[in-house]
């Protein structure tokens, strides 16, 4: 862009050399604005004079006409301002310029000020090289500018050109769409606020224009601006930008070429897509030329790249000490390109770098530190973390300048972006300072290799570079392999990916240093680097018992076989125990037994202590019963009780009934426990239980046979007190406490006959001696008397006998006397005529069935007993529709029972106090005794009777 600039500027010189005065811009005072209080006092009651154009505003003119004029209109001719006073423009319309000059032309004043408020200022300048709204030059003037909206409409060379004098904008609004540099200036230019825009190229022009009178550029201070679209030059000038927003879309944001520029607390965004439009900040210095001073960039602020490819500070051929601190740059390719001669100094603060490509860029004019080699200053407030390449690198290459006092650089976060290269670190003579060197990595893929990179420790890997001499923490993992201990380290040399062991004695010694027992530090060499710990076996212990082992110890994973020792006499092989570290394992899945040789096995070692047993006991015996005899399979001769069988043999038994008896069963224990003999013995003959054969085990074997007499052809039945009994097919009956013989499966009828005052309570039933369940054994043909059964006679004796018990005494109703008429008759009739008893009563009166329906309990207390009552006389109305003061109001279904019980004569209540103890508890044969009564007085459907 540069060159660009200078082919505009040669072309703009040529043509305005020929004018006698310089275009200047217009300008807006605001109304109401404070007059000065060295303002000419006869002047503030006359009204402010209107300025047509072509005046000249001198000493005379200001006597005449006073020191407030207002602007306002179209304008074709210039005014001159010429005069020692103080003067005021107000801009109190639009204002447009339409000439081939300035509108304003200040050659001298004190203070003049513009107040344009929000008025436009439209310049429709015919000559394209000429200033548009004012050109200043007055060394004893201060012009103020206050608001206003300036507004090209044809091309031409600047808005405002200061010569000389002083010139301040307050919240000025520029719209320069063709105006080449809006700004033109070579005294001083003060920007407060306002918003200025310009299509790609200057705003500020801060530079010597000597055709313009211009001989060296001045001092510009920009505070609060917004700049857009439009940069800030400036050539061995003065610019301050603070407290400002300066964006770019084509081209740089500030143009520096040599002198002095500060940044503080600025944001800077630029968006250039051409090669000399590709930085944010130009800031280039001019070779050899010592007016450039300093430039610094500080105080807060972000500094961006928004197109890539772009560089955010740029200093090329700058022999200025440039400064940059608490700031922000960001998204560049580079984001500082530093081209600073070796006689001054880039600083780099407290500086946040982010998504740069590179952060900071060195250029190498020379392979030594004499010529042309620029370096970077980073202070201890740097925390950020820095990718920085050099131009043409080299080892040792210098970064940093030298630096002396508290060490702090070593802990800079510092990265190489030249491929193949490290930053270093070293503190020497000259003092602390950071270097390039080549750099190795370590690859440690089955340890961890640590060291400290910039201060902080990092674990390396084969993508990260180290330098060398750069001491390498190794450690192998704290749990070795499982089988194995740690042993040692192995140190390969890798070069172009091949991998050769180091074994030399003495580059190990130089190299490695033994730590604790599983670390060791490693001094990087100048070449790459694999590291890996080994391991040697554990040999663990093998105890054999009863056998022989092939190996003693063995580490994990062996093949170790056993052999157990041979018989003794009478003895035979049981089994293999394995335990591993004392715990008993399986022997199925643990051993492996051999295929060719049955007395040996193998196991795989595993990482624990081994013992291996060999189990032997001796031949097992038999033990036979009385009347048994045994042979075993393919010998006809018998074997006696207490014989020593060899396991596996079949042994053949047979059992010789004694006289007057029969066979039942076998009887088995093996190794003294009982077995189930129909599945450890097999029955040759089916036919003949008595017969019978087993394959002997490894134990002790136990075998008798079980006898019985045999059965009785004509049993015994006897019969207990109050029990008759009837033979089926005979008319004569067994009379009580006799004992007559039954034919085996005749049928038997029994009938309990119960005494006065008591009640039947069950059947009590031996046979053969033994006692058998009643229920199972006896049959009720009629299942509401249980006082009459059947049953088959078996061929052994039967005895049945009868159990009663003594009657309840009925108990009085619990609120007066006992109920009367037929109720007591219920009660004597059931007592004296129908054995007497809550089980008789239950079945007599028929209520069994109602207590055993589903959801109906016995009732409990007097006002279950009326309700169950009156449900099932079908709920009817009862006369009285009095409330029982002891029953819940709401409880229409309690009350309504209560009273037809009573109205009924089932019950009785405590009338006087109203009152009918719904909470007293009644017995079953209370219950009974009701139940009887109320279906005698027939309130129950025939369905329940």
């Amino acid at each position: 862009m540069r060159k660009k600039s200078t082919r505009l500027l040669s072309a703009a010189l040529a043509v305005c050399m020929m004018l006698s005065v310089l275009p200047v811009g217009a300008f807006a005072a605001e109304p109401g604005a404070a007059e000065p209080e060295n303002g000419v006092s006869a002047q503030e009651e006359t009204e402010p004079y209107r300025l047509k154009g072509g005046e000249t505003v001198n000493d005379t003119f200001v006597a005449a006409h006073g020191d407030v004029y207002e602007l306002s209109g179209p304008y074709t001719k210039s005014i001159t301002v010429y005069t020692t006073k103080n003067v005021t423009l107000n801009i109190v319309g639009n204002v447009d310029v339409n000439m081939g000059s300035a509108l304003l032309n200040v050659k001298d004043a004190r203070d003049l000020k513009i107040n344009a408020g929000q008025y436009e200022v439209v310049a429709k300048v015919k000559n394209t090289d000429a200033a548009a709204f004012m050109n200043l030059n007055a060394s004893s003037a201060t012009v103020v500018v206050q608001n206003g909206r300036y507004l090209d409409g044809e091309q031409r060379l600047s808005f405002f050109t200061v010569v000389a004098g002083t010139l301040e904008l307050n919240d000025v609004y520029i719209a320069a769409k063709k105006t080449t540099f809006p700004i033109l200036n070579g005294s001083e230019v003060y920007i407060n606020g306002g918003d200025l825009t310009a299509e790609g190229y200057y705003m500020v022009y801060n530079a010597p224009w000597p055709w313009a009178g211009i001989e060296k550029a001045g001092t510009v201070i920009i505070d609060g601006a917004k700049i857009k679209n439009g940069f800030v030059g400036s050539e061995n000038g003065s610019v301050e930008i603070k407290n400002s927003t300066l964006e770019n879309n084509d081209g740089y944001c500030v143009s520096i070429e040599g002198g002095t520029i500060t940044l503080n607390n600025v944001n800077v965004s630029a968006k250039g897509e051409e090669s000399h439009n590709s930085r944010v900040l130009d800031l280039c210095g001019k070779l050899y030329d010592d007016t450039a001073k300093e430039i610094r960039i500080t105080n807060g602020g972000t500094y961006e790249a928004l197109a890539g490819g772009m560089t955010v500070v740029f200093g090329g051929g700058l022999n200025a000490d440039v400064t940059l601190d608490n700031i922000t740059i960001k998204n560049g390719k580079y984001g500082v390109d530093c081209r600073v001669d070796k006689k001054h100094e880039l600083f780099i603060k407290n500086v946040t770098f982010e998504g740069n490509d590179t952060d900071i860029y060195l250029s190498s004019g020379e392979d030594s530190e004499e010529f042309g080699n620029p370096y970077v200053t980073i202070d201890p407030t740097f925390t950020s973390e820095a990718k920085i390449e050099v131009q043409n690198p080299y080892e040792g290459r210098r970064i940093t300048t030298y630096t002396n006092g508290k060490a702090y650089q070593k802990n800079l976060k510092l990265t190489s972006a030249n491929p193949g290269y490290v930053i270093g670190y070293k503190n020497d003579y000259r003092g602390e300072y950071r270097y390039l060197t080549r750099g190795y990595y370590v690859d440690s893929e089955k340890a961890v290799a640590t060291a400290e990179i910039n201060g902080e420790l990092n674990q390396l890997d084969s993508t990260k570079l180290i330098a060398k001499d750069t001491e390498v923490t190794l450690k192998a993992a704290d749990t070795a392999p499982k089988g194995k201990k740690f042993k040692g380290w192995k140190l390969y040399k890798v070069v172009n990916g091949t991998e050769t062991e180091i074994t030399d004695g003495t580059e190990l010694s130089k190299l490695l240093k033994n730590g604790t027992e599983t670390t060791a530090t490693l001094t990087m060499p100048a070449y790459n680097v694999k590291v890996e710990p080994y391991y040697s076996n554990i040999p663990y212990n093998i105890t054999a018992v009863n056998c022989t082992v092939d190996k003693t110890e063995a580490p994990m994973g062996d093949t170790v076989t056993a052999t157990r020792r041979a018989l003794k006499a009478n003895e035979r092989f049981i089994d293999w125990t394995v335990k591993v570290n004392g715990v008993e394992q399986d022997t199925d899945t643990f051993l492996t037994p051999d295929a060719n040789d049955p007395a040996k096995v193998r196991f795989t070692m595993p990482a624990e202590n081994v013992e291996i047993k060999a189990n032997f006991k001796g031949i097992p015996t038999l033990n036979i019963g009385d009347h048994v005899t045994a042979n075993i399979d393919g010998s006809d001769a018998s074997v006696p009780s207490g014989s020593a069988v060899p396991v596996g043999e079949t042994v053949h038994l047979t059992a010789t009934v004694p006289d007057g008896q029969h066979f039942i069963s076998w009887t088995v224990l093996v190794g003294g426990e009982e077995q189930k003999a129909d599945t450890f013995l097999t029955t040759p003959d089916a036919n003949d239980p008595a017969k019978v054969s087993f394959v002997m085990p490894a134990e002790n074997v136990e075998i008798k046979a079980n006898f019985a007499s045999n059965p009785t052809l004509n049993p015994t039945l006897r019969v207990g007190d109050h029990v008759t009994a009837t033979i089926e097919g005979s008319d004569a009956s067994v009379p009580s406490g006799s004992t007559v013989p039954v034919p085996k499966n005749k049928i038997v009828h029994l009938t309990a006959n119960v005494p006065d005052g008591q009640h039947f309570i069950s059947w009590t039933v031996l046979v053969g001696g033994e006692e058998q369940k009643a229920d199972t054994f006896l049959t009720t043909p009629d299942e509401n008397d249980p006082t009459k059964v059947t049953f088959t006679m078996p061929d052994k004796n039967v005895e049945v006998k009868a159990t009663f018990a003594e009657d309840p005494i009925p108990e009085p109703d619990p609120v007066g006397p006992s109920d009367t008429g037929n109720i007591q008759g219920a009660i004597s009739a059931v007592v004296v005529g129908a054995a007497a008893g809550v089980i008789i009563y239950e079945a007599g009166t028929g209520i069994y069935r109602v207590i055993n329906m589903p959801s109906i309990p016995m009732p409990s207390n007097r006002i279950e007993l009326a309700e169950l009552l009156w449900e099932h006389a079908g709920k009817p109305e009862p006369v009285s529709t009095a409330l029982y003061s002891d029953i819940e109001q709401d409880d229409t279904d309690a009350q309504k029972a209560a009273h037809w019980a009573v109205e009924q004569g089932l019950m009785k209540d405590d009338a006087d106090n109203n009152k009918f103890h719904p909470a007293f508890p009644v017995s079953k044969l209370r219950t009974c005794l009701t139940w009887n009564a109320a279906k005698e007085k027939g309130l129950f459907a025939k369905t329940e009777e």
